[in-house]
């Protein structure tokens, strides 16, 4: 593994940004615990080494270090405040899209990104691609957010109808594009996709206000009879103008601590981000995913310090319900 984004920003901070050494990181040193997370996870290496090599580029062309080194230090700290492998796969991800580069696209040619998304995301081995939705998601300050769908077939799926947005892969990819004013371009904001096909199902995008503020929701379904939600929610900054990452899962951990010790959370839990409750049904060891036995928990969210957070939980048996 080469020097991880951690160690680089360490090394620039005592030292000229254009003489960063060689030598790898070497994970037998790991002390801190992102750097031991870093090191134990093949897929998280090998994108804390992507990156790193690619910051090391973008650093060494950039006429504003200054500026290119404190958004890294922002960055990696909200990496931080993170251990979710997948919430840190995104982030990575988004990292990237940001450091390589703006990504433009005629709004008129929306319907054929398929090409340039299948390249970012390193997905191979299909036998057609297409866009199979596009649209609007909503206006903040004078920026639109526009978003497009993916129809992914692998080879060999031998389904009849093809690919189209109907078919079990009609959505197996997005892409988000924000337009500035009437700009005639639009710029890649983030893609979610997964080389593993069959994973995800994405839906629209939306765009949410509740008393907490501006939420970006993108809708992910994890494939199968669990409907369990692999979303992403952003909140909007306006100290930035910008979307901060929200962790909007490990409330469910909290959760776990105000149930029945006999029962967990069933299957996916979608919260109301307009009222930001959830009602989750609770299941006993040897339920099936469709019939969850030990109950629900209502529960009242609020948004705090870059998560979403538990403010009341009320218990109803089944025979109350």
């Amino acid at each position: 593994m080469i020097l991880s984004a951690v160690s680089v920003l360490a090394f620039l901070a005592v030292s000229n940004p254009l003489k960063v050494p060689a030598a790898g990181f070497d994970c037998s040193k790991a002390k801190t615990k992102m750097e031991k997370l870093l090191c134990d996870d093949l897929e998280l290496s090998s994108a804390d080494d992507r990156l790193s090599q690619l910051y090391k580029k973008v650093l060494a062309k950039s006429k504003e270090r200054d500026k290119l080194i404190a958004a890294q230090r922002e960055w990696l700290k909200k990496r931080n405040a993170f251990s979710d492998r997948e919430v840190l796969l995104k982030l990575y991800k988004d990292r990237t899209v940001e450091l390589e580069g703006p990504v433009l696209v005629p709004l008129r040619s929306l319907t054929s990104t398929c090409d340039g998304f299948l390249k970012r995301n390193d997905i191979d081995d299909i036998s057609a691609c297409r866009v199979s939705e596009t649209g609007r998601i909503g206006t903040v300050g004078n920026k639109t957010y526009r978003y497009a769908l993916y129809c992914l077939l692998p080879e060999g799926s031998g389904e009849p109808e093809g690919c189209s947005p109907e078919s079990y892969h009609g959505k197996r990819g997005m892409s988000v594009y924000v337009q500035d004013g009437a700009s005639p371009q639009l710029k890649l904001f983030l893609d979610r996709g997964s080389y593993d096909i069959g994973l995800y199902i994405y839906r629209k995008p939306e765009i949410v206000q509740n008393s907490f503020g501006k939420l970006l929701y993108l809708p992910i379904v994890t494939d199968g009879t669990g409907n369990f939600n692999e979303s992403d929610y952003f909140i909007w900054d306006e100290g930035i103008k910008g979307w901060k990452y929200l962790d909007g899962s490990s409330w469910l951990t909290d959760l776990q601590k105000e149930i029945p010790r006999d029962t967990h959370v069933a299957s996916g839990v979608w919260p109301d981000l307009a009222t930001m409750t959830a009602e989750v049904f609770l299941s006993h060891e040897n339920d099936p995913n469709c019939c969850p036995s030990g109950g629900k928990a209502l529960v009242t969210l609020a948004i705090k310090e870059g998560r979403f957070r538990i403010t009341s939980v009320k218990l109803v048996k089944d025979d109350d319900q």
